[in-house]
């Protein structure tokens, strides 16, 4: 029965790599080669696609420029959003 069962579902797996960060569903479209390539990039890497996508988009918003605009995009709708947010605090 287990080798029916998706690899996400792998509770072995889940143990190892479950945060207690809350996740958000993301559909993701990609050319056909790009997909196969990834597809056998977690086939022989033993990893699933979506741990593979979570970290290039985790290495991608950190990194050294993009974490200095992302900074400062946060400031600036900070900023500008400051009494809303102020509101919403004690909600």
């Amino acid at each position: 029965m287990d080798r029916l069962r998706p690899r996400s579902m792998d509770t072995r797996e889940n143990l190892t790599t479950t945060t207690t960060t809350a996740k958000t569903q993301l559909p993701v479209r990609l050319p056909t080669d790009q997909y196969e390539a990834l597809k056998a990039y977690a086939f022989f890497t033993k990893r699933s696609m979506n741990e593979i996508i979570s970290q290039a988009v985790q290495e991608f918003l950190t990194g050294s420029a993009r974490s200095g605009q992302m900074k400062t995009m946060l400031n600036e709708a900070q900023d500008r959003y400051r009494v809303v947010l102020d509101k919403l605090k004690d909600l």
